[in-house]
């Protein structure tokens, strides 16, 4: 049962036509209308299109409180080689890592062993976590979605020593979604 002080906020580029209009505040997701560490939980939904996803990215950092947690759904094309899984644990079910801080290099190894010469993914992932989050499980059991949820520590691995802030690669971005007839 949910207390009756939850808030759940949903923004968009633009507002949507319909009843659900009011459900929605029209932003540029780079600039939410949200205090710093003010939620609990944020989402992208298949949201991360814009050119500057890691501008969305960073903006979640600055609303989630230490200990937030971080969920991306996208689409597997996106990532070089998304079509197939990384490995056969993937496979099984995700990767999944719940670390202290004392044990953060040695799981973060064996994480990393499993991704070895994958895809983008790793990269993306690697970007994440130097604003601060852990990675608590990667699933891509899904055909076509890649599900990947992250926990942020409330530190930040890496100073700001680019136009990201994060030390995030400017080079690094996702392939177009592609739509097909059906």
């Amino acid at each position: 049962m949910f207390s009756s002080n939850v808030s759940v906020y949903s923004f968009d580029l633009a507002k949507p036509g319909g009843e659900n209009a009011a459900l929605v505040t029209p932003c540029d997701m780079a600039k939410v209308p949200l205090g710093s560490m003010s939620v609990d939980i944020a989402v992208f939904c298949l949201s991360l299109m814009g050119t500057n996803f890691w501008d969305f990215i960073q903006e979640a950092d600055r609303v989630l409180k230490p200990g937030g947690r971080l969920l991306i759904s996208e689409v597997k094309s996106r990532f070089q080689g998304g079509d197939r899984n990384t490995s056969n644990q993937l496979k099984s079910g995700g990767v999944k890592r719940k670390r202290d801080q004392d044990n953060d290099e040695e799981r973060n190894g064996d994480v990393r062993s499993i991704m070895s010469s994958t895809n983008s993914l790793e990269e993306f992932i690697k970007n994440i976590e130097q604003l601060g989050f852990i990675v608590d499980k990667i699933d891509e059991n899904n055909s076509h979605f890649i599900l990947a949820f992250f926990r942020k520590t409330g530190h930040t691995s890496m100073q700001k020593s680019n136009s990201h802030g994060h030390g995030m690669k400017e080079s690094f971005s996702m392939k177009p979604c592609v739509y097909k007839k059906r």
